[in-house]
């Protein structure tokens, strides 16, 4: 009687695609035509008994559990034979198809929750508990059982995901999903599962709603608070509020994701980001093109939910987005914010909380209000939080027995509430575990996060009970652990709310170091996300399971930097959309890895020297602490460590620019050159080529933001220093006189002195040629960088056909280099290829310039995708010479479609650095303005003329 039914299942599930499996259930349920009559009797019930939400929605499986639990119900059910009791009729799944949410996606989906519905509504739910315990003596279920239990698991994962790709075609999850028919207390409690209705925050809800109405084409909030104040439920909210309006909307998952769709939407979006703290390398890439792709009725907001706590240990909440280059930073700057800890919940609130809690709470659990759950301790700052009053309000209606004084004390009741299903499902599979292995099998699942049951059962072993027990117990127990939550997308989904979850971690496993270490253990990137995250946070509440967990984080740290350097090496734009690149965790993470100053500075040399999105934010963060462990011993010991300090600052500077915090570079390598140059006074001979270096990038810096004279005295007294040291020394200093010169050439060009300028750079230029004929290798690529400004001066200069040949020769060496290593070269070649296309056209060989300056742009359009702090000024400096071009050839509408682009690149740019780009985004405005002139559209030329003005260009 039930092969037939749990090897279907079990195979279909094995080896079939989801829509396979659902034609094969439905086969098998229109076998049957025993219930049919009582199906249709279902059917007309729907309705009166209100088992859908209002305006659709998901099935309320509760509700009808209870319809069924009538007698009358239960005396037919009993009544039908054996056979029909382990089948459905399509009755029941048209029922169930059409109370989805968008049923033509969702067939397969529908017929195996019928199948789900039947095994755990009509069967056990419906046999009184001796004959329920007789079958189960006799063990003629244990076949369904397994069957249905992996089932229902398939079923949530595929509702899951049918329903977040039904969600306007877009790679978002939905605000949304409801817990399955017999949840767990902490999944009737989270806010996604949309059991307790919205209740408070409506003050700050309302603020949203107006900020989405604004005329903005895009516009960002940070949402920040602790834990349980309430971020989540806020979001969801603003979600189903702007659904009935037409917004395209959901949560931005933690995995690959199709951004194309994203940003090629028509229509207005809302993007809410959870844990954004620690998805910046994400971020920076996905907000740019978004922000670009906003315009008209394509409103896009995005809602950025951080943790506060998280904020407070980095320097602000800002400070997340500002490690991954100056477009992110100016998205994040700009962002309005909201700071829910400074908006505790008032004394109504919390009793509207309490009182919509309790009686959805008694709708789920099937009780009668007895109306007097209120607490008598409500008004107790514990229950600042809506999470608490949500906690407090589940235990006032299922039963509470302990003491309630500190939020520790609410956690552990609800778990003890929580254990009871965690023991109910041991039960269920035979393993009859204790209540500590429960409990700490239920706080490794929540921690780790294993590809499958090989590796979960291989993690089941790191808990010292289960060391010892043979092969099959561990795997029983991983497959119970992948049964207990399956309504997330990973093999072992972890226990939400996250602070619940966070507690029962930090208290289960504070004390099993190997648990931790091999939560960390593996390989695979993607899978470090969870704990590494979830320790940090845990570390961050706890200051005594900081302590435990920083001493596992250092025992792994070099492994981990080594890691992510591979994990940054295989790196793909698709995989940098995931957010699930361990470089930028690690950064974040690494504040509370206690390890020493050799340890660090391995791990600072390991990494690449040059900008890099992924790896950039974990360089800062060691170079961070290399600084602030020298500033402590050089304040011990200045004579033995100021040095150190002074090198660290220099470092740390270098770090700062590559990922646009010019600013904060600019205090660093300032600091670097004060220290250098006290050291320099008293000891010339060991000190002179440090303070010429950190002049160097303290020009670099000024340069960089604006403050060109300034940056000209740094690079004239650094190119003084170095010109010294090489008479002296050539074999040793030259190259940094060179290096110096060619910056020297840089800042007298910004400041319109060229003839000086070309002096310099042609110094520079035969210094290089000199060493890259000896040295090839080391100095070509100085070479081709000097044959680049040369060209450039030359044909400001009027002398455009000896500009030209420096370029060929710098594309030429570039080209060749590019295609040696593109990693490290091909920024370089687009650079020269722009520039190339400059100088042909200025010599009216326009048509080679256009096909230079395309390829220039193809190369800085793919660069600035996967770094735009790095590349989004070069692509609009490509964008711009493109349209030149285009226009100069006749192509005027495509040249107007370039300088378009040109212009909004540089006028976020300018918003962000106007001293560095407002000179740009002048050029590009007046070539735009020209080109619409040229087309007849005059009166749009004469706004863009009027921004000119005011900007007193």
């Amino acid at each position: 009687m039930v092969d037939p039914i749990s090897g279907g299942i079990t195979k279909g599930l094995a080896t079939l695609t989801a829509k396979e499996v659902g034609r094969r259930v439905k086969k098998l349920l229109d076998d049957s035509q025993g219930i049919t009559a009582l199906c249709n009797q279902l059917s007309n019930h729907l309705n009166d008994l209100s088992l859908l939400p209002a305006g659709g929605g998901a099935f309320n499986g509760r509700r009808l559990r209870a319809w069924i639990n009538r007698a009358e119900v239960r005396e037919a059910l009993l009544s039908a034979d054996e056979k029909h009791l382990t089948v459905l009729h399509p009755t029941l799944a048209s029922c169930w198809a059409t109370t989805t949410i968008v049923p033509e996606q969702l067939s397969a989906q529908a017929s195996l929750a019928a199948a789900e519905f039947l095994y755990n509504a009509l069967l056990w739910q419906v046999l009184p508990d001796g004959q329920r315990n007789q079958l189960r003596q006799e063990r003629q279920f244990d076949s369904l059982t397994t069957a249905f239990e992996g089932l229902a698991a398939e079923v949530t994962r595929l509702r899951i995901r049918l329903t977040a790709t039904a969600s306007q075609q877009l790679p978002l999850l939905p605000p949304i999903v409801p817990p399955g028919m017999y949840a767990s207390p902490t999944e009737l409690i989270v806010s996604r599962g949309g059991v307790v209705p919205f209740a408070a925050r409506h003050f700050e809800l309302e603020a949203l709603l107006d900020w989405c109405d604004t005329e903005e084409v895009f516009a960002t909030v940070i949402i920040d608070g602790p834990g349980g104040t309430g971020k989540t439920h806020l979001a969801v909210e603003l979600c189903k509020r702007l659904n009935d309006e037409g917004w395209a909307n959901g949560f931005l998952p933690d995995g690959e994701i199709l951004a194309e769709n994203l940003v090629n939407y028509r229509g207005p979006r809302l993007i809410v980001v959870d844990y954004a703290e620690v998805r910046a390398s994400q971020l920076s890439v996905l907000l740019p093109p978004l922000q670009a792709s906003a315009g008209g009725a394509s409103r896009v907001r995005v809602l950025l939910l951080v943790r506060a706590t998280a904020g407070a240990a980095r320097g602000g909440v800002r400070s997340h987005f500002h490690s991954n280059g100056a477009e992110l930073k100016s998205i994040a700057d700009s962002a309005a914010k909201i700071e829910l800890a400074e908006a505790p919940l008032d004394q109504y609130d919390r009793a509207r909380i309490f009182a919509v809690a309790t009686q959805a709470f008694h709708l789920e659990l099937d009780t009668q209000s007895s109306g007097g759950e209120v607490l008598a301790d409500i008004t107790s700052t514990l229950y600042e939080l809506p999470l608490n009053v949500l906690i407090a309000a589940y235990l006032a209606v299922a039963g509470n027995s302990r003491d309630i004084a500190y939020q520790d004390d609410l956690f552990d009741a609800l778990l003890q509430h929580e254990d009871r299903y965690w023991e109910g499902h041991s039960e269920r599979e035979g393993l009859n575990l204790d209540r500590s292995s429960r409990r700490n099998i239920a706080a490794l699942l929540t921690l780790a996060d294993p590809e499958g049951e090989p590796e979960g059962a291989s993690l089941v072993s790191s808990i010292p009970e289960f060391a010892e027990v043979d092969s099959e117990r561990r795997h029983l127990v991983a497959r119970y652990a992948n049964r207990l939550y399956p309504r997330g997308s990973h093999y072992w989904n972890a226990i939400e709310p996250d602070r619940v979850g966070e507690y029962l971690v930090a208290t289960a496993l504070a004390d099993q170091p190997s648990v931790l270490a091999a939560a960390i253990s593996t390989r695979r990137s993607s899978a470090l996300q969870r704990p590494l995250r979830l320790l940090a946070r845990a570390a961050l509440e706890r200051e005594a399971f900081a302590t435990k967990f920083g001493a596992v984080l250092n025992e792994n740290f070099e492994r981990l930097v080594a890691l992510a350097v591979s994990d940054a090496d295989s790196a793909t734009q698709q995989s940098v959309l995931a957010g699930q690149h361990l470089g930028p965790l690690l950064g974040a993470v690494a504040q509370f890895a206690a390890a020493d100053l050799d340890v660090l500075m391995r791990c600072s040399d390991s990494l690449p020297r040059s900008p890099n999105l992924l790896i950039g934010p974990l360089h800062l963060a060691i170079s961070e602490r290399i600084a602030a462990t020298l500033r402590e011993l050089a304040e011990a010991n200045p004579a033995a460590y100021l040095p150190n300090l002074a090198t660290s600052l220099n470092n740390l500077s270098v770090r700062l620019g590559e990922l646009g915090r010019r600013e904060e570079g600019l205090v660093a390598i300032q600091e670097a050159t004060s220290i250098r140059r006290r050291l320099a006074e008293a000891n010339p001979a060991a000190h002179l080529p440090d303070l010429a270096m950190s002049l160097n990038n303290l020009s670099v810096d000024l340069g960089g933001l604006g403050r060109r004279e300034e940056g000209l005295v740094a690079i004239e007294e650094a190119t003084s220093i170095r010109r010294r040291l090489a008479e002296a020394n050539p074999a040793a200093h030259l190259p940094d006189l060179a290096s110096s010169l060619n910056n020297l050439s840089v800042r007298l060009g910004e400041l319109g002195r060229r003839e000086e300028g070309l002096v310099a750079i042609e110094d520079a230029t035969s210094i290089y040629r000199r060493l890259a004929e000896a040295k090839p290798a080391a100095y070509l690529p100085n070479l081709a960088a000097s044959l680049n400004n040369l060209s450039n001066l030359l044909g400001a200069l009027g002398r455009r056909e000896e500009g030209l040949v420096a370029i060929e020769e710098a594309t030429t060496i570039r080209r060749r280099l590019a295609e040696a290593n593109p990693a490290a070269h091909l920024a370089d070649l687009a650079t020269s290829l722009n520039n190339l296309s400059v100088r042909l056209g200025e010599l009216g060989r326009r048509v080679e310039g256009l096909v230079a300056v395309e390829e220039a742009t193809t190369i800085h359009r793919q660069l600035a995708e996967a770094n735009p702090a790095a590349h989004l000024a070069d692509l609009a400096t490509s964008l711009n010479n493109l349209s030149n071009l285009l226009g100069e050839l006749g192509r005027r509408e495509e040249g107007l479609v370039a300088i378009q682009e040109a212009t909004t690149i540089r006028r976020r740019l300018a918003e962000a650095n106007p001293a560095a780009y407002l000179p740009n985004l002048a050029t590009s405005l007046n070539n735009l303005s020209n080109l619409l002139g040229e087309l007849g559209r005059e009166d749009d030329a004469a706004a863009v003329h009027e921004e000119l003005h005011r900007l007193g260009k």
